[in-house]
């Protein structure tokens, strides 16, 4: 069964959380714009969850694992990470 995932832009991680309630049982999955939530922490964001996420951004770049279910990488860009 195809997943319906609905993107959240939010300011604030609080905002993110509201969302997220609002969506459950909606969706099945949400696309997180990580570059507009400026109080940011995202892996005590994650941890509110309910749902599988997709991290887009350029911040998703530095998620590692710290719990996105999924990364959203730009095609055609050279990404390097090191630790």
């Amino acid at each position: 069964m195809p997943l319906i995932c609905t993107p959240i832009r939010a300011r604030t991680q609080r905002e993110v959380i509201r969302r997220w309630k609002a969506l459950k049982g909606k969706a099945g999955m949400a696309e997180l714009w990580l570059d507009e939530i400026r109080d940011l922490d995202l892996r005590a964001l994650l941890k509110h969850k309910p749902m599988p996420v997709i991290c887009r951004g350029k911040r998703a770049l530095e998620a590692g694992d710290l719990g996105a279910d999924y990364i959203d990488l730009p095609f055609g860009k050279r990404v390097s990470r090191t630790k």
